[in-house]
């Protein structure tokens, strides 16, 4: 499935269309993670990461001791939230699916699940094992403790078990007082 977007002014992508325009009446089974290795844009995102890694390792040459050896091994995602990111559903479909249709939105952040753990496994064969991982959700400053329970928690803390090996960072600069508590309970560091 292909959904044409663009970079924002505002960081993130925006989106003419989301893929699914009524929520309602989409039958969320006809979504699948497609053949990663063959998609022209993770193609190219793994070249860029290649780039990325030569340009470090230049910039580095003779620093080692001094400096961490760059962005190595680091990697940056976001989990739950690229159900929006990538265009499947709008913020608001996505915030009112969890009220009226969760079994819609439940399969819908397995399946974006599945697709941010094998784009990072992707990722993997082109810059080594991954040894930070940093996860960007800022769905979660919409969601009450128990919709961060049942949404948030069992998808990241799932992505956070196949790194395990990794420092796990979660990031938001919204308003997530209220589920602090849960950020360790998702599997981060």
């Amino acid at each position: 499935i292909l959904v044409e977007l663009k970079e924002s002014s505002k960081g993130g992508y925006a989106y003419s269309k989301p893929l699914i325009q009524n929520l309602a009446e989409f039958d969320v089974r006809d979504l699948f993670v497609p053949n990663l290795q063959d998609e022209p844009a993770m193609q190219q995102a793994l070249k860029n990461v290649e780039l990325q890694l030569q340009i470090e390792s230049e910039t580095y040459t003779g620093l080692e001791d001094h400096v961490a050896a760059g962005m190595k091994g680091w990697a940056s995602t976001r989990c739950v939230e690229d159900v929006v990111d990538q265009g499947l559903v709008s913020y608001q479909q996505f915030l009112i699916g969890m009220r009226l249709w969760p079994d819609k939105i439940h399969t819908i952040c397995e399946v974006t699940t599945e697709y941010v753990i094998k784009a990072l496994q992707l990722i993997e064969t082109v810059m080594g094992k991954i040894t930070k991982l940093t996860i960007a959700d800022h769905c979660t400053t919409f969601m009450s403790v128990n919709q961060a329970q049942e949404f948030w928690v069992p998808f990241v803390q799932r992505v956070n078990e196949v790194f395990n090996g990794a420092l796990r960072i979660y990031h938001n600069e919204g308003h997530i007082l209220h589920l602090a508590h849960l950020i360790s309970c998702a599997g981060f560091d």
